[in-house]
């Protein structure tokens, strides 16, 4: 989207949120922060809310972060070491920590004749795995080390509880 169709937008708008989620680290932050840059240069409230943030490698990374967030009108992270990262950084800004977005969704009803329908035995025990490669967030993790985790951990599951393991789509598409 062209910069003029965005300030077209955000003109308005009473209050720009930007969150939820693991949105600001190296690879992500200059599309992220450019539109909070944005908004608070119209005079705009600017809420962060409930994001996980770093890593963060670069100067240019940490500077922004601490030159943008000490601009905004609230930041809420999702767990203390956000808060902690940040406040190393420089941000002065009160910080609260607060639950994931997602745990404000209400769930839909489940039945039996659902899992049937997937081919599934609802009388064995049931382990279920969302999993989501942790992808530019954790540059540091040896994804083959994960992946044996994640199956050594369910593995562990059918052996000690005769468990059938489901795998539990995160994201839709794909």
């Amino acid at each position: 989207m062209h910069k003029d169709n965005v300030l077209e937008e955000l003109r308005k708008l009473d209050l720009f949120i930007l969150g939820g989620g693991g949105i600001l680290y190296d690879e992500s932050i200059e599309a992220f922060l450019r539109d909070v840059n944005w908004a608070k240069e119209l005079e705009i409230p600017v809420m962060i809310y409930a994001i996980s943030v770093g890593p963060f490698k670069t100067p240019e990374s940490k500077q922004l972060v601490v030159e943008t967030l000490n601009k905004v009108d609230k930041i809420t992270v999702r767990e203390g070491e956000a808060k902690r990262i940040l406040h190393d950084l420089g941000v002065n800004q009160e910080i609260e920590i607060t639950s994931d977005p997602g745990l404000l969704l209400k769930p839909q009803s489940f039945t039996k004749e659902m899992l049937k329908k997937e081919g599934i035995d609802s009388d064995n025990h049931l382990v279920g795995f969302s999993v989501r490669e942790p992808g530019p967030a954790a540059p540091d993790l040896n994804i083959e080390q994960y992946h044996a985790i994640l199956a050594n951990a369910a593995d562990f599951m059918v052996e000690r509880y005769d468990a059938q393991i489901i795998f539990v789509p995160m994201e839709g598409g794909e």
